[in-house]
């Protein structure tokens, strides 16, 4: 019987395409340790830690496009089974029978457990075997009590257990904990281990613009072991940007809020200079910096501005900075 065309043939094929993903996700500890692995060094590579810096614009929804080479991995490689099966469809497997079972005669699991086993001892193709011995185990432990099947049917077989369900969740369940913007204990440990900075404000830096666009830059100069931070010439610096350097690791999801304090507030302050400055303005750190627009309003040189680090569950890491 000629073989299917059409749409048929396509929802074969992506029939067959589901199947390999189900595969690459629960067919083994190598496969899925893999896949969350790969997922897990995309995710660390391509977030703000490492590309922020050198890319101004890696923000917002960029933030998350590691997701896109994460699912990529899988579908090129699902794709890749589908191809290697069509060309070379064992003889002996249910899915030489596919397409020539018009009727869908049905066939005791044992039979079919038989052939896919047999097909993948007769395979040398590291994957497809391994695909193979996949579906049959599926069928030895969740179709023990069920009757004759024919062969389109046989995905239901595992797919009707739960215990199926949830194996398929845990790569969802991965990239939803890994794009979630609330930070967790777990996170703040690891970043803990591998940061090799203190989690606290490690310096501060004074820039501005001169009249031919030219960049001034000057170090704030820290008293002691204190969070106290003075401009060591604030004549120089009537309006510019404070860059605040703390934590250097990702997705801890800390944010830095800025103050202009005293009776009559020293100073305006901006997380954007596209917007107006006000008193206070928070912005979340990024490749361990934040910057904030400031301009004095009074005729004193002291900023009077008080910065606090803290994370998005509202826990303080350092409690006041103060920029003088």
């Amino acid at each position: 019987m000629n073989r299917r065309t059409g749409i048929a043939l396509f929802v074969e094929l992506f029939a067959r395409f589901l199947l390999f993903l189900e595969y690459l996700l629960t067919g083994g500890i190598r496969f899925a340790g893999g896949l969350a692995c790969y997922t897990v060094l995309l995710w660390l590579f391509l977030t703000e830690y490492f590309l922020a810096g050198r890319l101004p614009w890696w923000q917002g929804l960029w933030e998350y496009f590691f997701v896109l080479p994460a699912l990529g991995f899988p579908v090129v490689l699902s794709a890749y089974g589908v191809y290697r099966l069509e060309s070379i469809r064992p003889a002996m497997s249910p899915m030489a029978f596919d397409a020539r079972d018009p009727d869908k005669i049905a066939t005791p699991l044992v039979a079919w457990i038989s052939m896919l086993r047999e097909a993948a001892r007769n395979t040398r193709r590291l994957l497809l075997g391994s695909f193979l011995r996949w579906e049959a185990r599926l069928l030895a432990r969740y179709g023990a009590k069920r009757g004759p099947l024919p062969f389109s049917e046989l995905p239901g077989v595992w797919r009707s257990s739960f215990r199926h369900k949830l194996a398929l969740a845990w790569f969802p369940a991965l990239l939803a904990y890994l794009c979630t913007p609330f930070s967790s204990a777990p996170m703040e440990t690891f970043a803990a281990i591998l940061s090799d900075k203190p989690p606290g404000i490690g310096r501060i830096k004074v820039s501005r613009m001169d009249a031919k666009a030219g960049l001034i830059e000057e170090e704030l100069l820290r008293k002691g072991d204190s969070s106290v931070f003075d401009i060591q010439s604030p004549a120089r610096f009537p309006q510019g940007w404070l860059t605040i350097f703390a934590s250097d690791f990702p997705r801890v999801y800390r944010s830095v809020r800025a103050v202009c304090g005293g009776a009559v507030p020293g100073c305006l302050v901006a997380a954007d200079p596209r917007t107006a400055g006000g008193i206070l303005a928070v912005k979340p750190l990024r490749a361990g910096a934040v910057s904030f627009d400031f301009v004095r309003t009074t005729g004193s040189l002291d900023l009077q501005m008080v910065l606090t680090v803290f994370q998005s569950d509202g826990v303080t890491i350092v409690v006041e900075g103060f920029v003088h």
